[in-house]
C-alpha cells in the first residue's frame, strides 16, 4: 500500500484559511477539510489538516488574443492521459467519454481530451500546449460549475488550481477531478472558466505567468453504477464513546459504489483526541484484496469531517481500480497512519518532508470482509 504523500501526488485541493505552506506541501500533504484540534496549553493550537480525497489529484480576450472553443480536428497524441497520474485509472480510458474541446489564447492552447463521469464522481483530462516557455510544474487558477436543468449545483468538491504534469517540450497534461456531494446525477452540465497559468508559490503579490480567457462548456452522461449500502452510521451513545476513548481509533465502511471501471469505499473515521496530542497527523487508509488474491490499487478521495470534546469524525472516500467481475468477497483492512511533522511554519502551518526521519508509525486495525452486491 502507498504512503498517502505518494497517493496525494499531484492533487491540489482548496483550503480556506490562512496556513504555510511549502512547495513539497501543497503537492504531497494536500488537505481539503481542515480541522482545529485543542492541544495542552503549552502548545496551545495548531493547524490540522486531515487528507481526504484525491484525491486526486489535480488544480477577456483583447483584440490580439481571443478566445474560442471549437471541436478539435487532431485526435489525441496519446493512449490515454488518465494513465499518466494513477495506476488507479488504469481502465478509465475504454469507458471515457471523447470531448474534444480546444479552447486559445495568447499562445496557449487547451484541449480537453475525454472524461468519465458515474454520476457523483469526474475526472477530464486535458493537454495544454504553449508558444510560451513554461516552467517544469504549472498550475491554473479556474472556476468550475456544474448545472442540471439550469440549476447551479452547490456542494461541489474538485481539485481547485489544477496541477499539470509536463510531458514533452512545451506539452503539459492535466487531470481536473472532483465529486458531487449528496446527489447523484444521470446527466450534468459542466462549465469551465480558465484566467491563469501560474507557478503556484506561496506569495499571494506573486504574478501569473499568463492571462488569458479559457472556456469549455460540455454536458457528461453517468455510466452504470451500483451503490451496495455496508453499515449505516454507527449510533453515536454512550457505549460508543467509551471504545473510540479506549482503542483510540474506529473505522467503519458505509457504502460501496461499483462502476465499469472502478469501485469507491465510503467510510468514517474516528480518531480520539488523546490520539491529537500526541501525533501532528493521524489519519486513516484502506488496504484491500479480494477472496481470489487480487490487491487494489487505491488513493484518498474527497471527504469531510468534524469534532466533538472527544473524537474527531472524518467521511472519507477511497477510489480503486477496476473490480474483478468474478471476485466475491472484498476483504478491507483499515490502516491508521500516524506521523510528526518536521516543524511549524511562519503561519502556523505544520509540514512533514517526504524524506522525513521525524517519528511515524502505522496500525492495523480488524479486518472488515464484506460480501459483493452487484
Amino acid at each position: 500500500m502507498k504512503d498517502i504523500y505518494d497517493l496525494l501526488n499531484g492533487i491540489e485541493v482548496h483550503v480556506s484559511g490562512e496556513m504555510e505552506a511549502s512547495a513539497w506541501e501543497k503537492e504531497k500533504i494536500k488537505r481539503n477539510v481542515k480541522i482545529s484540534m485543542e492541544k495542552r496549553k503549552k502548545r496551545s493550537w495548531k493547524r490540522i489538516l486531515i487528507a481526504a480525497s484525491f484525491t486526486l489529484l489535480l488544480f477577456a480576450g483583447s483584440l490580439f488574443g481571443l478566445s474560442f472553443t471549437t471541436l478539435a480536428d487532431e485526435s489525441s497524441f496519446l493512449s490515454s492521459i488518465f494513465n499518466l497520474f494513477s495506476k488507479t485509472y488504469d481502465k478509465f480510458a475504454a469507458e471515457a467519454q471523447p470531448l474534444n474541446l480546444v479552447a486559445e489564447d495568447n499562445e496557449v492552447k487547451i484541449s480537453i481530451e475525454d472524461a468519465v463521469f458515474d454520476g457523483k464522481n469526474f475526472f477530464v483530462t486535458f493537454i495544454l500546449e504553449s508558444e510560451v516557455d513554461l516552467p517544469e510544474e504549472i498550475w491554473l487558477e479556474d472556476k468550475l460549475e456544474i448545472t442540471i436543468e439550469n440549476r447551479v449545483l452547490h456542494g461541489l468538491q474538485y481539485n481547485h488550481h489544477v496541477k499539470l504534469n509536463k510531458i514533452a517540450e512545451k506539452q503539459y497534461a492535466g487531470l481536473l477531478a472532483g465529486n458531487i456531494k449528496k446527489l447523484a446525477l444521470e446527466q450534468a452540465d459542466f462549465s469551465w472558466k480558465i484566467n491563469k497559468i501560474m507557478t503556484f508559490v506561496d506569495d499571494e503579490n506573486d504574478k501569473p505567468l499568463v492571462e488569458g480567457n479559457w472556456e469549455f462548456s460540455f454536458s457528461l452522461d453517468a455510466m452504470d453504477t451500483t451503490v451496495q449500502t455496508v453499515t449505516a452510521p454507527t449510533h453515536r451513545d454512550v457505549s460508543f464513546l467509551e471504545m473510540v476513548q479506549r482503542e483510540g481509533f474506529f473505522t467503519e465502511i458505509n457504502q460501496i459504489t461499483y462502476t465499469p471501471v472502478s469501485f469507491i469505499i465510503s467510510y468514517t473515521e474516528f480518531i480520539a483526541l488523546e490520539k491529537w496530542e500526541e501525533w501532528d497527523f493521524v489519519y486513516t487508509v484502506l488496504e484491500v484484496h479480494d477472496d481470489l488474491g487480487n490487491e487494489y490499487t487505491g488513493r484518498p478521495w474527497y471527504g469531510v469531517g468534524d469534532r466533538n470534546d472527544f473524537y474527531s469524525r472524518m467521511k472519507l472516500m477511497q477510489i480503486f481500480n477496476q473490480l474483478d467481475p468474478n471476485a466475491s468477497q472484498l476483504i478491507i483492512t483499515p490502516v491508521v497512519k500516524l506521523k510528526m511533522a518536521d516543524g511549524v511554519g511562519k503561519n502556523g502551518g505544520l509540514y512533514r518532508a517526504e524524506d522525513s526521519t521525524a517519528p511515524a508509525k502505522e496500525i492495523k486495525l480488524d479486518t472488515i470482509i464484506i460480501d459483493i452486491e452487484i
